[in-house]
């Protein structure tokens, strides 16, 4: 990377001339302010950035942030509003459910703060945001509590199953609950979320101690 803050210059480099589109694709999608004059040659980027100091400051902060998570692609430390930029997904995501699913998955993951720092492959983070949009989408319309929610999509990815087979295989388990209130139903857990995930992180080195 070369960065002549003088007159708001920068040169980027990635790994390839797709990565290289891929982020002038991100970065015009979230900078909406100042003049952008931008360059690509292959795998590499030229960004000339002009307008007011402020402006200015906020367009070179933003494209080092989009930056900095491609440089992450085999796992980092990754903004989580340049992740969801990327993934685009269809209804909002609890990070830490996605935290989750990726230390099961085996890959070392903590939120700091606005950031999520794992040694997942970018793509693979990617996969579990859109997957795990896609699952709470799936549930929208249905009366469950926020925590079985997170119970629900962190069971159904690990597990491979659809939203009704994981709540039937919960129910079966004692987890989920259904509370009548009046005419309405709503389904609970009989469990937090951290403790569900301490339970199967339990099992699952019980298991590979044999």
């Amino acid at each position: 990377m070369v960065l002549m803050s003088g007159n708001r210059r920068v040169v980027l480099k990635f790994r390839n001339a797709r990565e290289a589109v891929d982020f002038v694709d991100l970065l015009t999608r979230r900078v909406k302010m100042g003049e952008l004059i931008i360059s690509v040659r292959s795998n590499t980027v030229e960004l000339r950035i002009r307008g007011d100091k402020e402006s200015s400051d906020i367009m070179l902060a933003e494209a080092l942030k989009i930056y900095g998570v491609f440089k992450a692609r085999n796992g980092g430390s990754m903004d989580l509003s340049v992740l969801i930029s990327m993934a685009q997904p269809t209804h909002s995501v609890p990070f830490d459910v996605v935290t989750a699913i990726l230390n099961e998955e085996g890959y070392y993951s903590e939120l700091s703060g606005i950031r999520l720092r794992t040694q997942a492959p970018l793509d693979e983070v990617i996969n579990v945001i859109r997957s795990v949009a896609f699952m709470y989408a799936s549930m929208a319309n249905l009366s469950i509590t926020q925590n079985a929610k997170k119970i629900i999509a962190t069971h159904s990815r690990i597990n491979g199953l659809d939203i009704a087979k994981t709540m039937q295989v919960l129910s079966s388990m004692g987890i989920l609950r259904e509370y009548r209130n009046g005419e309405s139903t709503v389904i609970t857990a009989s469990t937090s979320f951290e403790e569900y995930i301490n339970s199967i992180t339990r099992l699952n080195q019980r298991t590979k101690l044999g």
